[in-house]
């Protein structure tokens, strides 16, 4: 008896409101073993005088379908659909069809319905008493086409109105999809009137409307002009008006087309440029955002900024100018170093860095990961030249802080410092405080972080401005003969930035809970080949040297400037305080160390509040979105462990897409209240890659 979970079943039953596309099956190994003959696609019922025929799948299938094919995988169980005659809408049926006991008449008849055509069909998933699964189906209608044994058709939702739906796109209002419905997966294209639409990213399920969706990102949908007759050839209709099944290849290259020429929902053009298109990508605010004239006041004072700034701090307005022109300058070096991420990655980093004592660059190596690293330094106008950057890769055999820092010899009375030029280096920041430092700790995990970095954990929680923020090198009692070049302690004040990159693998050591709980992990999403190529024939080349705002971006008092709100509890109304009470009891049933501490939403506070903004209020970052992304950088990285202590709390996923089963985090971040502060994309996408995990190898990273 085969065991389907309740949700399982539910949905199952639920996908008969769908449409798929299939044709006859042609592969024997691959029929179920229902048939009298086994070589046939259409036959006779084993013990039975019934007909059957068998019918493969051509467009994407529904998540609890794909789901059911896992879970039946080991059993044989054929991924293909049984029909019936009875299965035929009353318009397909020949005459005599259903009564004649002429069974090779009737194979005959069926054969000659179903070869060479498109079956638009919806799936009827059925369960008996005994556990027994069967994956049915009933004919909407039969389409002309003969297509290759690899083509795989898309459902694409209709819309009508061009006008009310790009504006329930731009405003994130809801969307009901006819004939598009939640089993399916998110729609990655939308055609209305003329128009493809294409979408990145970003679509939320509305839980009280099963065909409901909102968009989240649509700053990133693209459009683009398809001739109606070069649709008609590479779509079938399953639902006039309503959904349509278009050619993959053919949407690949449509895909193609939007990402060179499309146009974006706030353009008043028809079409892009790729110039064009690169310039809006890198000025994304471009009709609301500072002028040069605006900050030239700014600018003229750079000369003596060292003097004038520390004495004197911006203005709130001319500081978030200046943080928007740095932005864009960071934006625009990245792309002339081939160096591309979305613009909200950009923003994450930086707003990371300047609310938080460490910011730890993750995911997959060879991603660039080091690079934006050293790209935020330098446009920051830090160098190694002029003692402002120190990259210090981790070694493997980092035990202990002395091979980071140094030691005192008691022997020879000298204190000798690490090889690694950090105790310089911080030297050289407490003695010119004026200036931005940053420390890059590249490939931080190749050594358990917590032993070699020990000292500056408890240190960089400490507040900024205390006298007692010290990294002690040795003993005042001890005796130190080079003690005028290395004192005992050196104060590390809010002039200096640390930074690491680390990659996840099978090399490198998981961080303590101590550890994440002050840093945020931030893992920038890799950008699609096609539009990295595309990236490099645009390029410039970088400019890190004339640019006149340099000397403003490097100064500390203009950098601390950014962070505008340090009330980090104000970030917050009264809901989403419950809603991380509950979150953090629902973590505290499961292992009481765990949880929402008071630092980790202290510096998400401090996050909310300190967003760029323009000259107008409009922010970088969408709250919802930069509220998605702090729960993910800072709660939901220390939620990993084993299948037996983490199980319901993370749930399980059978397949690569759907819905983790029994997870409490899942519900909570889908509950009402949750919908009421973040559609959660990302922390939803994080818990699923979990349960998958935790699914597989019994347990989540």
């Amino acid at each position: 008896m085969m065991e389907i979970d309740k949700n399982l079943r539910l949905q199952l039953q639920e996908s008969s409101s769908n449409y798929l596309l299939g044709v006859l099956a042609t592969d024997p190994s691959e029929f179920p073993f229902v048939g009298e003959d086994p070589d046939e696609p259409v036959t006779v019922m084993k013990n039975s005088f019934k007909l059957c025929y068998f019918i493969r799948p051509i467009s994407s299938q529904l998540e609890p379908i794909i789901e059911l094919d896992h879970y039946t995988r080991e059993t044989g169980f054929s991924t293909h659909y049984i029909g019936f005659e009875d299965a035929f809408p009353r318009a397909l049926k020949l005459g005599g069809f259903t009564y004649t006991t002429d069974m090779e008449s009737q194979i005959k008849k069926v054969k000659g319905m179903l070869e060479g055509k498109i079956v638009v069909f919806r799936p009827k998933i059925s369960f008996t008493s005994d556990g027994k699964v069967f994956k049915n189906l009933d004919i909407i209608s039969l389409e002309d086409g003969n297509i290759a044994l690899d083509t795989e058709y898309m459902p694409v939702p209709i819309e009508s109105d061009r006008k009310k739906f790009e504006q329930s796109l731009q405003d994130s209002k809801l969307i009901l999809f006819h004939d598009f419905h939640h089993n399916m997966f998110q729609p990655d294209y939308v055609l209305c009137e003329e128009y493809l639409y294409v979408f990145k990213e970003g679509w939320k399920k509305d839980p009280g409307k099963k065909n409901g969706w909102l968009q989240t990102a649509p700053k990133d949908v693209l459009k683009i002009k398809v001739e109606p007759s070069e649709l008609r050839a590479h779509q079938v209709i399953a639902s006039p008006n309503n959904l349509v099944f278009i050619d993959g290849d053919y949407l690949i290259e449509l895909h193609e087309r939007a990402m060179a020429e499309g146009e974006n929902l706030y353009s008043s053009r028809g079409e892009f440029s790729s110039e064009r298109a690169l310039e809006d990508e890198l000025s994304p605010v471009s009709e609301r955002q500072m002028h040069d004239e605006d900050i030239a006041p700014i600018a003229a004072a750079a000369e003596g900024a060292n003097v004038r700034l520390d004495s004197q701090p911006l203005p709130v307005t001319d500081a978030q100018k200046l943080e928007q022109r740095f932005l864009n300058d960071l934006q625009k070096n990245a792309v002339a170093k081939r160096l591309r991420y979305d613009r909200e990655d950009f923003v994450n980093f930086h707003i990371s860095i300047k609310t938080n004592p460490l910011t730890i660059l993750s995911g997959m190596s060879g991603t660039g990961k080091s690079q934006l690293a050293l790209l935020y330094a330098k446009t920051l106008g830090l160098s190694k030249q002029a003692g402002t950057l120190l990259v210090l890769p981790i070694s493997p055999s980092f035990t202990e802080p002395e091979d980071l820092i140094g030691f005192h010899n008691s022997s020879t009375g000298l204190y000798v410092p690490s090889e690694t030029g950090l105790v310089d280096f911080l030297i050289h920041a407490k003695n010119n405080t004026s200036q931005m430092h940053m420390v890059i700790f590249d490939e931080m995990n190749l050594s358990q972080v917590e032993y070699w970095f020990a000292p500056f954990i408890s240190l960089l929680e400490l507040d900024e401005n205390e006298s007692y923020r010290e990294l002690k090198l040795w003993s005042q009692d001890a005796v130190c003969h080079n003690s005028a070049k290395y004192p005992s302690a050196i104060t590390i004040g809010d002039n200096v930035i640390f930074i690491g990159t680390a990659n996840m693998d099978e090399t490198t050591k998981d961080f303590s809970d101590r550890l994440l709980d002050r840093a945020n992990i931030v893992t920038p999403r890799k950008m699609k080949f096609i539009a990295h190529k595309k990236s490099i024939a645009e390029a410039g080349k970088p400019d890190f040297s004339n640019n006149e705002f340099i000397a403003l971006y490097q100064n500390r008092r203009t950098y601390r400037s950014w962070n505008f709100n340090k009330d980090a509890w104000s970030a917050f109304n009264d809901a989403e305080m419950q809603f991380f009470d509950e979150l953090h009891d629902i973590i505290q049933k499961y292992d009481k160390q765990k949880g929402v501490s008071f630092r980790a939403l202290e510096r998400i506070g401090l996050y909310l509040n300190n967003i760029p903004v323009d000259e107008h209020g409009n922010p970088a970052i969408r709250r919802q979105d930069a509220m998605d992304l702090q729960v993910k950088q800072r709660i939901l990285t220390k939620i990993r462990g084993s299948a037996e202590h983490f199980g319901d709390l993370i749930g399980s996923l059978v397949a690569r897409e759907g819905t983790p089963f029994n997870s409490e985090l899942f519900e909570q971040f889908t509950s009402e209240l949750a919908e009421s502060i973040s559609h959660f994309t990302l922390t939803n996408e994080e818990i699923k890659r979990k349960a998958r995990e935790l699914h597989i190898n019994d347990y989540a990273s």
